[in-house]
């Protein structure tokens, strides 16, 4: 929130309450102001009961007080309304007071959330015991007082440095990306969490930073377009007719600063570079490459950086070094022979390393009109050449014919569905040229549904929205195409095309039913991986059962004492091991625990499994492969068989790693 905006809702909070009776709030020892909710409307109406809930909201790092902070209390009281009776007005919001207090009451029996924001922090929850970590409701009994509630409240961090070139000058106008490194069910992966620009100092400033580990990065894309194909897109802007492509397909294939500007031709191309610098000798390009913090050239040699709570940490310097690079040229082809103006991505090929699946590649290239293609500038080493190629948008009848639709659609034709192709290429110190993608509309997977069980079977609208998806097996970004897939009345499904590799069937479950196998081939790969290659695998079975199983119990201490707010009880395979190296996180769950002591998980298929409880202050925020070692040393063994229902009671353990 602004400070500007805050500073509105603060004032028009304070004349809010100023109507209304403050003395409980003020029994709290500070100048609190309640801001109570907007009228209800003529169908809401607020329950009430003699409920109490008090609390402050602090600074995490320092514990200190936080005042004006916005406050907001949503929830569940009492029994749901009957149909057609009155609705629960909405959530209630407060404004802490100098003390960093609040107080709301009034409140019936009920299940409640409490949230809050304050200018230059993270909004956090109740509960929260690290920034984004799990909210813990408060379940109100009647006539009950909870006066202890704390909210805590992390402060942005900051990072700061430069950008050199190889000869330590400043590199002006260079991007910069920040990625924040996460690892749920054991596996690593990176959010994008902003980017900025080196001034004329080539310095760099990211703020608003959430407490964590970062990779910082100085990305170098090298681009490539045939200089035909951009002097085709500006002749037909002139002119208003055609050009030899459609404008769009052009635009997509093209790399973004070829048209910005920053190209410079090289030959019968337009070269651009994320710097905006490199040199030719001799016809060689020595571009600059993509660094990751502090010197290292691919994702797997980075080193983390840690932002701490309110923290501006300097120093985060990095330096480009320019490099001599290979070109690489070759076709596309499909059945229907050359595809032109399309975008060729060139992304490294260790899944380690991942660099493309953070949002850049190390050199992109257009296809001419005849499907070549050549990449300027690539360094060494292993990648994928990949291209999709979408299909175009459906152009509506009456606009066909619209001279602007033409220039920039071009005349109908084109495929229907998406087109795939990849290529292996290692890239040494010699130029290469025969590199081939052949692009195909993917493997399609389909099949039937068999309902085994005395529950009704769904109707055909429940069906429909039931899909069957694949998930990539093998940790890259997974590409979902276009498509319908959702199960027909008569039981069948069948998925768009998807690009030749490892996956996963994923299943929804409509409800009441959960899925007990999913056969191809007499091979059950439910937990298991399928191989699309150059078939389409048409005689998948999925079997649903009506006996669906459940795990719950109650935590308690040693000493038989209720355990901390917050605790979470983790429940993973007991091959877990097997799962993190196929990205499988399917089955890695966790359940809060109640305030009584119980948790629970609904919908357990048959397997086993480990399960252990951990204090809130002792769940870590990155879940990787050490810490479910961790947690398997000290975890209970549970093995589930098909619909049991079955009790563990647990005590919380402690995990050293």
């Amino acid at each position: 929130m602004s400070r500007g905006l805050a500073g509105v809702v603060l004032a028009a909070a304070i004349a809010v309450a100023a109507a209304a009776p403050l003395s409980r709030a003020r029994e709290l020892g500070g100048d609190q102001r309640g801001a109570l909710p907007p009228a209800p409307a003529s169908n809401q109406q607020q329950p009430t009961g003699s409920g109490l809930i008090v609390g402050e909201v602090i600074d995490a790092g320092t514990s200190q007080a936080i005042a004006g902070a916005m406050v907001t209390i949503a929830g569940r009281g009492g029994a749901p309304p009957a149909p057609g009776a009155a609705q629960p007005a909405g959530p209630t919001r407060l404004i802490t007071g100098s003390d960093g207090r609040f107080v709301v009451h009034d409140l019936p029996k009920g299940t409640f959330t409490i949230t809050a924001a304050a200018d230059g922090y993270l909004g956090g929850s109740a509960g929260q015991a690290r920034p984004g970590g799990p909210t813990q409701p408060i379940d109100l009994a009647e006539g009950e007082h909870v006066t202890d509630v704390k909210v805590r409240l992390w402060r942005f961090g900051v990072l700061t440095g430069t950008v050199t070139d190889d000869a330590g000058e400043p590199s002006v106008g260079a991007q910069v990306r920040v990625f924040r490194k996460l690892a749920t069910a054991g596996r690593v992966h990176y959010n994008s969490f902003g980017f900025a620009q080196t001034d004329d100092r080539g310095v760099y400033r990211l703020a608003g930073l959430t407490p964590g580990d970062y990779i910082i990065v100085a990305p170098q894309t090298q681009g490539t377009v045939p200089a035909a194909l951009v002097d085709s897109v500006m002749q037909s802007m002139a002119s208003g007719t055609p050009a030899r492509s459609a404008i769009v397909d052009i635009m997509a294939a093209a790399s973004p600063g070829v048209f910005g500007g920053n190209g410079v031709r090289v030959g019968e191309f337009l070269l651009s570079s994320s710097s905006g610098a490199w040199a030719v000798n001799d016809g060689r390009v020595f571009a600059y490459q993509t660094v990751f913090y502090p010197s290292a050239a691919s994702l797997s040699q980075a080193v983390p950086v840690t932002v701490k709570s309110g923290e501006e940490r300097g120093g985060v310097d990095l330096q480009l070094k320019l490099a001599p690079t290979a070109r690489v040229s070759g076709a596309v082809t499909a059945g229907v022979g050359p595809i032109g103006t399309v975008d060729v991505r060139l992304i490294p090929a260790s899944n380690d390393d991942g660099a493309g699946e953070l949002g850049f590649d190390t050199a992109t290239a257009s296809t001419r009109v005849d499907g070549t293609f050549t990449f300027l500038g690539v360094p060494p080493g292993q990648y994928f050449a990949r291209v999709i190629r979408n299909p175009r948008p459906p152009i509506p009848a009456e606009l066909a014919s619209n001279p602007m639709v033409q220039l920039a659609f071009g005349g109908p034709g084109g495929p229907t569905e998406p087109l795939f192709g990849e290529a292996s290429v290692t890239v040494g110190g010699s130029d290469i040229g025969d590199l081939s993608i052949v692009l195909t509309t993917g493997v399609k997977v389909s099949g039937r549904v068999v309902f085994d069980g005395s529950t009704p079977q769904p109707q055909p609208q429940q069906l429909r929205s039931v899909n069957v998806t694949l998930q990539s097996a093998d940790g890259r970004a997974n590409f979902i195409p276009p498509g319908q897939y959702g199960i027909d009345a008569n039981l069948q499904f069948k998925s768009p095309g998807y690009p030749a590799g490892r996956y996963f069937v994923n299943v929804g479950t409509p409800g009441g039913w959960a899925v007990r196998s999913i056969v191809t081939s007499g091979r059950d790969v439910l937990n298991d991986v399928i191989e699309l290659r150059d078939a389409d695998i048409t005689d998948v079975v999925v079997t649903f059962t009506d006996k669906i199983g459940q795990l719950t119990g109650t935590v308690r201490t040693a000493g038989g004492g209720s355990v901390s707010p917050g605790a979470t009880v983790f429940m993973f395979p007991a091959d877990y091991r097997t799962r993190i190296a196929n990205a499988d996180g399917r089955r890695f769950r966790n359940a809060a625990v109640s305030k009584t002591g119980v948790y629970t998980f609904g919908n357990v298929p048959a397997g086993d499994y480990l399960v252990a409880v951990l204090d809130a202050d002792d769940v870590p925020e990155n879940r990787d492969a050490p810490f479910f070692d961790a947690v398997s040393r000290v975890a209970v063994h549970v093995s589930m068989t098909e619909g049991e229902k079955k009790t563990q009671d647990l005590q919380p353990v402690k995990v050293a790693r």
